[in-house]
């Protein structure tokens, strides 16, 4: 199969050529240096245990003309997850493009797999039917859970890759353990 950036080689001299952007260089280097998979398995999991599943609450009624703009900002300034809200377009999005590339190198092989991929990338999020007109819903962050876990837990078995293990976090202040 004829890869969209040509062969490892080819990648590892544009690296010498030119100095691509930070996110961009990371996944370049993953490539020359034979390690795509799990670049793209680090994203995966980055998406699914370090995004928050929170969905930000506004105190203005859905009937409020303002009502997307004030959801939006009490978002921005309340939730400590933001940015790593998987609600949002932009994260939904990166994981698609993520799976996307998974699925075009060609590293998932089981139908069921692909299959639960393929209905994931048809589907209609509410965050993408115009700005302030719909949110993301708990059931659109579920079925982004499932495909996450699916996938994930399909590379890691599959490539014999260790499962991504939980950092310690330490308990809240006044409280032991």
């Amino acid at each position: 199969m004829e890869r969209w950036y040509g062969s490892r080689e080819k990648v590892a001299q544009m690296l010498k050529e030119n100095s691509p952007p930070p996110p961009l260089r990371a996944k370049y280097e993953a490539i020359a240096e034979g390690r795509y998979l799990e670049y793209l398995l680090s994203k995966l999991r980055k998406y699914r245990y370090e995004y928050s599943d929170d969905l930000p609450e506004s105190n203005v009624p859905p009937t409020d003309p303002d009502y997307a703009a004030h959801r939006l900002l009490e978002a921005e300034l309340s939730n400590p997850s933001y940015p790593r809200l998987k609600c949002r377009g932009n994260v939904i999005i990166g994981i698609s493009l993520t799976l996307r590339e998974i699925v075009d190198e060609e590293f998932i092989k089981e139908s069921a797999i692909l299959q639960r991929i393929n209905d994931w990338k048809s589907s209609e999020f509410n965050a993408f039917k115009g700005k302030g007109k719909a949110f993301t819903t708990p059931e659109e962050i579920a079925r982004m859970n499932t495909v996450l876990d699916a996938t994930i837990a399909y590379i890691e078995k599959e490539y014999d890759l260790p499962p991504r293990t939980a950092p310690s976090v330490a308990p809240p202040s006044g409280i032991s353990l």
